[in-house]
């Protein structure tokens, strides 16, 4: 695991100072991403020296030089800077031996480069099994081509300008070019807002792109524009799925997910450096660990955070599960100071706002993971595929409810509540469920904090610019649907929005951010398409979400160590702003900070923040939004 950068700078003043300038520029990139990769660092330049890749290394397979990115092809035609793991690089590398090819080394940076240079950049992306981000410059065509992984685990960023282009891993090292436009963009404040994060392709400032997963884009250096595209798409495999069910019994289609997870789990396993699992208790970790276990000769080591908060705490649960599948298990409660410690932290870890407050363990469960590990398997991404989510019934219940209540007097009551509501809270809400047309729109409102951000922000212009941003993520389409094609819309929404944009930049900050590589076998692209093929009646059985998952976990845990109600990796915020959090949260929203920020309408926020301290409402929610991006614009010395 890696973090990579790299710019493109118009050389119309050629000459040794331009080069400098653009060996400065991607040190200094790079020196902002020194916690993705602490072993190492490397740059490379085109001749003109117009084009420069840098690359900081955390080594996890082959320690050796052989493993030095940025990486020339021996034809000399591509060079590539990447971050990633690429899991079947051994089975590419024996192809490539059979047409001819040799290695220096072990890793599956020189099997992946040589890769692209038989076959070409798409069609070597179409064989590998693998997370990565990674960087081509191809000599011969004079472009740059940037890709993601198919379901967006390792996350990249790219910027278009007057002069050029560029791109890193980070948010973080993009900011560090002067060239960059760092205004705040009204599109990702809507999407924050409703959701706690942004969502692909936005990132909070205008000039920077977030490039979604399964995409490639090419850069050219003679037209100086950029085209996105997309190799792999999830809805597309998903419909395809669909489209050829299974024709096994129900038994056969388990026997051949167990199969699949087994494998995928395994060749997560190979590392050469020591390898762990998080485990929260819940069916998704537990089964990649039980799974890790069955596989190893030796105690695997686990990992989990607690909490004093009964209602908020798995770690009891977990730690029966350690007992019984035998791992070297780990526990750490966060107490109020630990709370404190990573909160006041937020500014310098996170690159944007980000308001999901399970960042916050998943930050101490990496740290606690990185001092005796160098990589950690995680179980996300079950609840997407396996309708784990309590609001998938609880979206569907409303939504036939609504449906029975004809358009016109929805519109009536839309209108009527919106009179009497605020941006935010129930009146609110009701008022766009109500408005909602097609059920996508209203799965979107459903799942919504702020409904609306009229009265929120307090600058106008600002205001003016946000985006309905509907037609653009394809949220306009009405129609007809079944109660399976709803659920199956929710899913596939969920995995392309909050998997990718939430939980997996999640993961990846918070593990990065301690130096430790976090992998996630549930979302082998494999996998993903072969829970598709499965009927969703096979997936949720009589109502019980993730059936299958339970089968197979049920061959090594006893059912009753794990089948309760999903708690979810949650946390007592609403309770830490009323104690721990209270002094340090009425500071940072008090009328003068506010005020020199300049975004947030001071009057409102006071109000939402006695509200809550009254207790009268839990306004956490809400106020978790407010206080991250206030603490984000503060710390970045940001005011509108």
């Amino acid at each position: 695991m890696c973090g990579i950068a790299g710019l493109y700078r118009d050389a119309q003043q050629p000459g040794e100072a331009v080069a400098i300038a653009n060996e400065q520029a991607i040190h200094q990139m790079c020196d902002r991403m020194v916690h993705r990769g602490p072993d190492g660092f490397g740059y490379w330049s085109s001749k003109d020296k117009s084009v420069f890749f840098g690359h900081r290394r955390l080594s996890i397979i082959d320690l050796s030089e052989h493993g030095r990115q940025p990486m020339t092809a021996k034809s000399g035609r591509y060079t590539i800077t990447y971050n990633g793991e690429i899991y079947n690089h051994k089975t590419i590398r024996q192809e490539l031996e059979q047409r001819g090819h040799s290695f220096a080394g072990s890793c599956d940076t020189e099997v992946l480069i040589q890769a692209i240079d038989e076959w070409g950049i798409k069609p070597a992306l179409e064989k590998l099994i693998g997370m990565f981000a990674m960087a081509i410059w191809d000599e011969a065509k004079q472009e740059i081509t940037i890709a993601r992984d198919r379901l967006g685990i390792k996350p990249l960023f790219y910027a278009l300008s007057a002069d050029g282009f560029s791109f890193a891993s980070e948010l973080a090292a993009l900011s560090t070019l002067p060239s960059i436009d760092k205004r705040l963009a009204p599109a990702a404040l809507e999407s924050f807002f409703r959701h706690k994060y942004i969502v692909s392709p936005y990132t909070v400032f205008d000039g920077v792109n977030r490039l979604p997963q399964g995409c490639l884009a090419t850069y050219s250096l003679a037209s100086n524009d950029i085209h996105v595209q997309s190799y792999w798409d999830l809805e597309t495999v998903a419909r395809q799925g669909i489209a050829n069910r299974l024709a096994s019994s129900s038994q056969k289609q388990i026997d051949g997910l167990e199969n699949l997870l087994r494998d995928a789990v395994k060749i997560r396993m190979e590392a050469d450096v020591p390898l762990g699992a998080f485990l929260s208790g819940g069916i998704d970790s537990s089964i990649v660990c039980a799974l890790m276990q069955s596989m190893s000769d030796k105690p695997i080591k686990t990992f989990t955070i607690g909490f004093d908060d009964k209602k908020h705490n798995e770690a009891e649960y977990a730690g029966k599960i350690a007992e019984h599948i035998g791992s070297d298990h780990h526990e750490l409660y966060l107490q109020a100071d630990d709370l404190l410690e990573y909160v006041q932290q937020l500014p310098t870890i996170i690159d944007e706002p980000f308001a999901d407050v399970s960042l916050i363990p998943t930050l101490a469960v990496s740290k606690m993971a990185s001092e005796h590990v160098t990589v950690a398997l995680s179980g996300d991404g079950g609840d997407e595929l396996f309708g784990g989510y309590s609001h998938y019934q609880g979206a569907d219940n409303l939504y036939r409810k609504f449906a029975l209540i004809p358009q016109p007097l929805r519109s009536l009551a839309a209108a009527l509540l919106g009179r009497v509501g605020h941006d935010y809270g129930k009146f609110s809400r009701l008022a766009a469920l109500f408005s909602a047309k097609g059920h996508a729109w209203f799965y979107e409102c459903y799942l919504s904090q702020w409904q609306s951000l009229s009265k929120l922000l307090n600058n106008a212009s600002c205001a003016d610019q946000v985006n309905d941003y509907r037609a653009a993520l394809g949220y306009d389409v009405v129609g007809q649907l079944s109660e399976e094609q709803r659920f199956e819309n929710m899913m596939i929404r969920d995995t392309r929005r909050y998997m990718a944009d939430d939980i997996l930049q999640k993961v990846d900050t918070a593990s990065m951010h301690f130096s430790l590589e976090a992998r996630v076998p549930l979302l082998d692209h494999r996998c993903y398409s072969y829970v598709w093929q499965m009927p969703m009646q096979e997936r949720i059985k009589n109502g019980v979400t993730k059936a299958p998952l339970k089968s197979i976990l049920a061959k090594y845990v006893p059912e009753e160590m794990f089948l309760r109600p999903k708690q979810g990796f949650g946390v007592p915020v609403a309770l830490w702003l009323r104690g721990p959090l209270r002094e340090w949260g009425d500071a940072l929203l008090s009328k003068d900070n506010l005020r020199s920020t300049g975004l947030l309408a001071p009057e409102l926020v006071r109000d939402i923040w006695n509200e809550h301290q009254q207790g009268d409402h839990d306004r956490a929610a809400y106020l978790w939004n407010i206080i991250c991006l206030q603490q984000w614009m503060l710390n970045r010395q940001i005011s509108i």
